[in-house]
């Protein structure tokens, strides 16, 4: 059975969320919020069958204002800890709460496909190749 590996407080706070880069944002005109749309992976030999059944090519999203807040700031550089900052200042939250706000919101949003997180290595612990 796969082991899954654990993370200390400093590489998590170092990770750095990134937007799925075949996620597109699409505007309804009666709404702000945009609804984002993830691209399914399917097998090739499911073409015909998902066209006769007239299945998905994507998932749909839209998400709350808070989730919206969060997703916009998400830019590839930022790390976790620099986003909790970000969260905390205008909000009057503690480090703490602002940490947890993000967890939940980047949980959800990667459990839907719209961010991974990478997490950055120290060069003694880097996979070699």
């Amino acid at each position: 059975m796969k082991q899954k590996q654990t993370f200390d407080l400093d590489q998590q706070l170092a990770s750095i969320p990134m937007r799925n880069a075949r996620v597109t944002a699409k505007v309804r005109a009666s709404d702000t919020t945009p609804i984002l749309e993830v691209p399914l992976r399917r097998p090739a030999w499911m073409t015909p069958l998902r066209k006769l059944l007239g299945m998905p090519d994507c998932r749909r999203f839209q998400l709350d204002p808070a989730g919206q807040q969060v997703y916009d700031r998400i830019d590839g550089r930022k790390s976790f800890e620099n986003l909790i900052d970000e969260f905390a200042a205008p909000y009057k939250l503690t480090f703490f709460e602002s940490r947890g706000l993000l967890m939940v919101h980047i949980r959800n949003l990667m459990k839907n496909g719209l961010v991974v997180v990478g997490i950055r290595c120290p060069p003694e612990s880097a996979p070699k190749h």
